[in-house]
């Protein structure tokens, strides 16, 4: 059987970068796209398109530089293919018109309608903190996203993210919207946004599947909900850029040559 294989790379938006890749390669050469159920657990909750779950590794395949494909990005399948890429193929599809992530939708359609229906109504904001407070060159000032919010403060604000209390206590007296998604018995009552640090179980461990189910979800519905925000303010990061994807919405980055600088992997 042919297919084209994708291994996680990075966090989940970073490998749906790859899986789009992939999804693309497999379509023109008429394959399907496979990946490993531990390597993709968030793959439990979503409908993805063309895409086979492995139960463990594929041996015996055969590896392929992304830089070494054909214009037409053909190959001739003798065996199954994993492309070798990470962040460092520079071949990419520039149609703006198919975006195979934009294909990717939830299991859960009640509860998609209730992102859907709720969040089209909000100015949504991706404030990337947690790991980004080391990485200067990524970091956003949170005077950028406080102008933001200012320029829109008649609106409903969805926050987005994965940074402390004192993170965000400077956008308190913005009409920021949160959610709360669990009960003690798991039972799902509405829409969750706003998943902070401290409360964060779960760094991604060796071994994906040991990860907290909840809290996957919780970052699942995080993007979703995003997703349909009619515009975003962003972080430099795939979650603001995928969350544009997903559903179209405009996604402003605080430099727009981040925009520019990431249109070759989309």
């Amino acid at each position: 059987m042919s297919f084209v294989y994708v291994k996680r790379y990075g966090g989940f938006c970073n490998s749906l970068i790859l899986w789009q890749f992939a999804y693309r390669v497999a379509a023109l050469n008429g394959v399907s796209v496979a990946v490993c159920k531990n390597h993709f657990p968030e793959f439990k909750f979503l409908d993805v398109p063309n895409t086979i779950l492995l139960n463990e590794e594929p041996k015996n395949i055969q590896l392929i530089n992304s830089n070494d494909f054909n214009s037409k990005f053909t190959i001739n399948f003798n065996s199954p293919i994993q492309f070798i890429c990470e962040w460092n193929f520079n071949k990419c599809f520039q149609d703006e018109i198919d975006k195979p992530i934009s294909k990717i939708k939830l299991k859960n359609k009640e509860l998609e309608s209730i992102i859907r229906s709720t969040c089209s109504d909000y100015i949504g904001l991706h404030l990337r903190r947690g790991d980004y407070k080391a990485i200067p060159e990524a970091y956003t000032n949170d005077e950028w996203y406080y102008d933001k919010c200012l320029v829109n403060n008649k609106e409903k604000i969805y926050l987005s993210t994965d940074g402390t209390e004192d993170d965000i206590n400077f956008l308190k007296e913005f009409n920021i919207k949160r959610y709360n998604l669990f009960v003690p018995k798991k039972q799902l009552l509405s829409i969750n946004c706003h998943y902070l640090s401290e409360n964060n179980r779960h760094k991604f461990a060796d071994s994906l599947s040991t990860v907290d189910e909840d809290l996957m979800l919780i970052k699942i519905i995080d993007l979703f909900s995003l997703s349909y925000c009619k515009i975003i303010y962003g972080s430099e990061s795939t979650f603001s850029l995928l969350s544009g994807v997903l559903n179209g919405a405009s996604v402003i980055y605080p430099r727009p040559k981040y925009n520019d600088v990431m249109k070759k992997f989309l």
